[in-house]
Order: structure tokens, then sequence, then C-alpha cells
């Protein structure tokens, strides 16, 4: 049985996962839906609100215990308003089971989350899009990679109206920075584990 701390979870597939959950929200139910994972036995631990789960009220906790039986690299997100649009996501990894080997051969693993950011609050957000007329949100302002991306704000705090913009002063070292991914060109036996999550189209 393992249980999963972050945003970052590993399991060997045959594993019982095993998350407490309390919400400490003031305003609104959370639940957690395990993306790609089947729930064979246990379909209340999907995590779709008010489909195979009831929300999670403020001040309550659920317990989700399911098994995972396929390896692979999966991700979990709130599945309640906005709440993966405001960060509520990460990834989940199962690894091949014990005494079994990955049907190939690579060098090693990169794992990243890739997701839109809208500049607006979720709160903003919803209300835009719950409003008749709708009133669309427009596209994303960023792309972040495993939580994090860039954003010019000294060049919007200059075309701003709201006095709440700023110019950025960042130093390099800030936890939200960008990370660096250092890539081997030419090299073919790199695995690259990647989830895409996006609201629009690559073209």
């Amino acid at each position: 049985m393992k249980k999963l701390y972050g945003s970052l979870g590993r399991a060997t597939a045959g594993d019982t996962i095993v998350v407490e959950l309390t919400n400490k929200l003031y305003t609104e139910g959370v639940v957690i839906h395990w993306h790609g994972i089947r729930q064979l036995g246990t379909p209340w631990a999907d995590g779709t609100a008010s489909i195979s789960q009831c929300a999670i009220n403020p001040g309550e906790t659920f317990v989700y215990r399911f098994k995972v039986d396929k390896a692979g690299t999966y991700f979990y997100h709130g599945h309640f308003g906005m709440q993966r649009s405001a960060g509520l996501y990460g990834s989940l990894i199962v690894e091949v089971a014990e005494g079994e080997k990955e049907p190939f051969h690579y060098d090693g693993e990169f794992n990243l989350l890739l997701s839109d950011w809208w500049h607006q609050s979720v709160h903003e957000q919803e209300v835009g899009l719950s409003s008749k007329p709708f009133r669309w949100i427009g596209e994303p302002q960023s792309l972040l990679i495993n939580g994090r991306g860039q954003y010019n704000c000294s060049l919007a705090a200059k075309y701003s109206n709201s006095s709440s913009v700023t110019e950025c002063k960042l130093r390099g070292n800030e936890q939200c920075a960008p990370q660096i991914l250092h890539v081997i060109i030419y090299e073919t036996n790199m695995k690259f584990v990647m989830l895409k999550e996006f609201s629009k189209k690559l073209a």
C-alpha cells in the first residue's frame, strides 16, 4: 500500500492507493478524478462529482482506496467547478509489477505535465462562463510545465489599466521560476513521459 504526497505520485502495478482527502475549502465541495485509472470494483473512487461520487463538503473527509492494475503514466485532477484550472492536478506514475520488465529499453525519464494558465482568478472565469449571455474567458495567457511558467509581467504592467499589475522584480531563484530541461541532441533512447492537458488545439 502506498500513499501519495504532493503533485507527483508513484506506485507499482498491483498496489492499492490510499488517499485521505479533507476538504478545507470554505465554500465549495471537492472531488479528485483519477484520469485513466479503471477503478475496477471501486467506482465510488472515480471522483466524477454527482455521477459516481458525491462532492466532499467543506470540513468532511473522504478516503480514496483503489487498486492500480496497469503500468503507465496517469494524472489526477479536481473534478468540481474550476478546481483543475486553479491548479488541483498532478501526475501518477505506475511502474510495472515486480518481476516484470518494460517492453522497451530507455536511458532516462522526464515527467512533463503541461497545462494552460489564465491570469484571471477562477472565480472571474466561472462567472464569465456561467453568465447570460455567455462571456468567453479567452485563450490562456501562459503554458505551465510541471506547474511553472513564464510571463512578461513588466510588459503587462506597462499596458495594463489595472494598478494591481506591477513590474517584475525577479532574481532568478524564485520557486515559480521555470525549470531548465537539458536535452541531448540526437539521443533517441530517451523515454519522455508526457501528459498533455490543453484546452486549445495546437496547430
